[in-house]
């Protein structure tokens, strides 16, 4: 099924689908960041990679909002404005 940008009642909430039109260059790095994060969870966890992961988001975003440092999205945030 294709569906073209703009306003769908696929479900009983609304979904918006928007094109960025820098897309061909933004997703190398978000895979990379991306691939990074959940590499570096599965060691942590000391688990192998496979077909399902989720994160842990929130404990991260604590980590990096006690010590200041900046989170690796910031950048793909800044690229985007």
């Amino acid at each position: 099924m294709a569906i073209d940008a703009g306003f769908h009642w696929l479900w009983p909430t609304p979904i918006g689908l928007h094109g960025y039109a820098d897309a061909g260059d933004l997703n190398p790095l978000l895979v990379r960041v991306f691939g990074e994060g959940r590499a570096a969870l599965e060691g942590q966890r000391g688990e192998q990679p496979g077909p399902f992961f989720a994160s842990d988001d929130e404990q991260h975003l604590d980590e990096w909002i006690s010590s200041g440092r900046r989170p690796p999205w910031r950048a793909i945030a800044d690229r985007s404005r």
